[in-house]
């Protein structure tokens, strides 16, 4: 009777840490997509401004201010404007951008977010952000775009403390670890997938995030990992896919 009251009194504290957690990483995404959303607001505040739709001004004009408004924020590395053919204007030229996914989605009428990746021509690692311009007949007239700091990401999940000592990371849509507190982790764009190929002891930990990255609703789950035994709980955002 001892141990069955031991068992059943374990049982019922494992499932009230499991909904716990549950919740938490409930929580902690729509905290996550709040504080993602802030980019949004602020790109969708600088689409509004007229000179970026009233056709009286240049392209030369709206790239000179959006130059401007890049250099008075410290985590924006560049603001750009293309137009809905996919022309893409920048302080040096033109080039065509009508083939990639942040072009075509926010000329959907759908803002955009991509992965962290490393830029072509700095080969620094960046996200982009692309949302529409519409004019003032509310129909969309070119896109907004900007390139962020790869790891701003990461700002919106280093402060989050789950428990004592837990933490929280973002996985991208390709299971790259897109936010971590752990910087390198982003940097080096890890995949427990691709990892526990090569690498056995991340097969419980790969097992897990594919798990995560299937599942539409909230849930929990155990790996091991360095001769630890943890428990995980993972949330799908809503931003941006």
């Amino acid at each position: 009777e001892g141990l069955l009251a031991v068992r059943i009194a374990r049982k019922a504290v494992t499932e009230k840490v499991e909904s716990h957690l549950i919740d938490k990483a409930g929580d902690t995404a729509e905290i996550i997509d709040g504080r993602i959303n802030t980019h949004f607001q602020f790109l969708e505040g600088i689409a509004r401004i007229p000179v970026l739709y009233d056709s009286s001004y240049s392209y030369a004009q709206r790239v000179a201010l959006l130059k401007s408004e890049a250099a008075q924020n410290a985590s924006i590395r560049e603001l750009d404007i293309s137009d809905t053919r996919g022309t893409f204007y920048y302080d040096g030229g033109t080039v065509q951008v009508a083939d990639r996914k942040w072009f075509q989605t926010a000329l959907s009428g759908k803002n955009f977010i991509s992965e962290p990746y490393i830029e072509r021509a700095n080969h620094t690692l960046v996200v982009t952000l692309a949302v529409p311009v519409y004019d003032a007949n509310n129909r969309i007239c070119g896109v907004l775009s900007a390139d962020i700091p790869g790891l701003q990401l990461r700002e919106n999940v280093k402060d989050i403390v789950i428990g004592k000592t837990g933490n929280c990371y973002i996985l991208g849509a390709t299971g790259n670890r897109i936010a971590d507190s752990d910087r390198e982790y982003v940097q080096w764009q890890f995949n427990a997938v691709e990892a526990s190929e090569t690498d056995p002891s991340y097969k419980s930990f790969a097992a897990l995030e594919k798990t995560a990255m299937e599942s539409e609703v909230p849930g929990v789950g155990y790996y091991t990992h360095e001769n630890t035994y943890n428990i995980a709980a993972y949330a799908k955002t809503k931003l941006a896919g």
